[in-house]
């Protein structure tokens, strides 16, 4: 298990090491570098979380406590894996809600015209 816990903080201190300085030498604007940074930094949680998981697995024989913490690592790094995806779904989702009030803005503001137009025309 501390094998375990030692190969786990070892690949993730190395998958932070590698992208975040180079975000950091890109001539992009801070706001644009702090959104690519964001997801690599999430994996700062998943460090302390798997420190705390094999600790209380080592010292809690038996308590599922520890199992929370364990879940709690893996699902930041499921999300942060399928940030990307979720990140081009999501502009999708937003540009047919958008697409889709415009069309019912559109259609209530011509059926307000036409309202408006036959009051005035027929007194």
């Amino acid at each position: 298990m501390i094998l375990n816990l030692a190969l786990n903080i070892s690949t993730d201190v190395m998958i932070l090491c590698i992208p975040l300085p180079i975000f950091s030498d890109t001539e992009l604007s801070w706001q644009r570098k702090l959104r690519l940074m964001m997801p690599f930094s999430m994996g700062i949680f998943t460090i302390p979380a798997a420190i705390v998981c094999k600790a209380e697995a080592l010292y809690l024989d038996g308590d599922s406590w520890w199992g929370l913490w364990c879940m709690r690592e893996a699902s930041v790094g499921v999300i942060v894996a399928n940030m990307p995806y979720c990140l081009g779904l999501l502009r999708r989702v937003k540009e047919r809600v958008t697409s889709r009030r415009r069309r019912e803005q559109a259609s209530f503001l011509d059926a307000q015209t036409s309202k408006r137009d036959s009051v005035l025309f027929t007194t």
